[in-house]
Parts: C-alpha cells; sequence; structure tokens
C-alpha cells in the first residue's frame, strides 16, 4: 500500500485521519498517531478478529433492545434524519468504550456501529446496511454526533468523487490496462469531473447524458477550459 508513504510527506498534528477498510492497519494506526494525529477506520473483513469483536459487542446490545431492554450504560448513540433525491436516510451510531482494554489495537479509544436505513420512494421500498469501526478519540473529544458526522463527511467524498469516476464514468470496467492507457484514461476523467463541477453541473451522471444528446455542449464547456480563443 502506498497510503503509508503519502502520509509521511503531510502533517498529521492535529489531523484526523478517515479512510477505507483497506487501510485500517494496526502500522497505519501507529504511525498517524506518533505523527501526532488521530484516525477512524472502519472494519471490515481484512481485519476478521477486530470486526467479530466489535460485531459481538453491538449485537448483544442489538438483541438486549429487541427485547425491551434499554442500551447499557456504557452504550452512548446520535442519530440524524436527510431527506432529499427521492429518499428518506436515517443513520444511527452507537459508540463505546468497553473494548479498550480487549482489542489489540494502538491507540483505540471507541469503537462504533453506524446503522443505515433508506426509504426509497420511486421503489416503496428499504435498504438497510451495518457498518463497524474504531477510532483514536475518546468520547470527550468526539460523540456519537460527532463521529456520526465524520464518517458521513467521508461518505460523501466516496460517493462524490469514487463513485462518480468507478461507476458513472465506468473506470471498474475499463479494459485500458496496457501502458499508461489506464492513468490517461483516469487523468481525462479527473478533468471531465473538474470541468463540470466548475460550470455548475453537479450531478455527473445528469451532465454526460446531456453532452451526450448535444455534443455541441461539450465542445463549448472545453473551449471554455482554454486559456485562449477557440
Amino acid at each position: 500500500m502506498v497510503a503509508p508513504e503519502v502520509l509521511q510527506q503531510v502533517c498529521l498534528t492535529g489531523v484526523i485521519v478517515i479512510a477505507d477498510a483497506m487501510h485500517t492497519q494496526r502500522d497505519t494506526s501507529q504511525q498517524v498517531l506518533q505523527a501526532g494525529g488521530d484516525y477512524v477506520w472502519l472494519a471490515k473483513g481484512n481485519q476478521a478478529r477486530t470486526l467479530w469483536s466489535i460485531q459481538k459487542l453491538f449485537v448483544h446490545e442489538a438483541c438486549n433492545l429487541k427485547n425491551g431492554a434499554p442500551l447499557s450504560k456504557d452504550i452512548h448513540t446520535a442519530e440524524t434524519v436527510n431527506k432529499g433525491h427521492g429518499r428518506r436516510e436515517k443513520r444511527t451510531l452507537w459508540a463505546s468504550t468497553e473494548l479498550n482494554d480487549y482489542l489489540d489495537w494502538p491507540g483505540v479509544a471507541q469503537v462504533f456501529r453506524i446503522e443505515r436505513v433508506i426509504w426509497h420512494e420511486k421503489y416503496r421500498g428499504y435498504t438497510r446496511q451495518v457498518v463497524y469501526g474504531l477510532t483514536s478519540l475518546p468520547p470527550e473529544r468526539a460523540s456519537p454526533k460527532k463521529l456520526l458526522a465524520l464518517v458521513r463527511q467521508y461518505w460523501e467524498i466516496e460517493t462524490g468523487l469514487h463513485y462518480r469516476r468507478d461507476v458513472t464514468l465506468k473506470e471498474d470496467a475499463t479494459r485500458l490496462t496496457l501502458g499508461n492507457a489506464g492513468h490517461i484514461m483516469a487523468i481525462l476523467n479527473n478533468a471531465v469531473i473538474g470541468l463540470c463541477l466548475k460550470n455548475g453541473y453537479q450531478n455527473l451522471a445528469q451532465a454526460r447524458r446531456l453532452f451526450n444528446a448535444k455534443p455541441v455542449l461539450a465542445f463549448d464547456l472545453l473551449c471554455s477550459a482554454k486559456t485562449h480563443s477557440c
């Protein structure tokens, strides 16, 4: 992974590092802490034992809650509800310090569980997702509400950048793997995203359909990016 090399190039003092599960590594956590930063990681299958421990803690709490018992005093919660784009999304975070002395993880100060329940108006149905994570931020520095906001900011970056490239611009499906073709297409895709955002096209999928139907508009967009007259 190149993440440790990238982290060495930036000042992490007072910085909160958030990344996807592939970067949830003990060595990376130690590196962030030693540089004066903090981490918020999601736990998935690449850290199976850690994930299992966090799941076990919160599954027990969820079962108790379902049976009418209250959450343990150590469990602190936050909840947000957002509406827009034909859906209603409810996010609920549970955080706990119960595993701080149990987990073999550098600097862990809290573990958390986030449940996302989304009502899709178009399909008249729900989707549900539960993710787990851990952080070096203690409760006095990161309340459940703040943790929920931090993870949501990360998801917005993931959706706003990576989804646009991987799905809308179909980078995941590309067959351009010879030589520098893949890198060149990534550069072109970044240019497309930048041009669209700069000119007020926030919905990239919608912009792509528009420019496919009206290539003259796409040409005008390219011309607007040049420093000299077309």
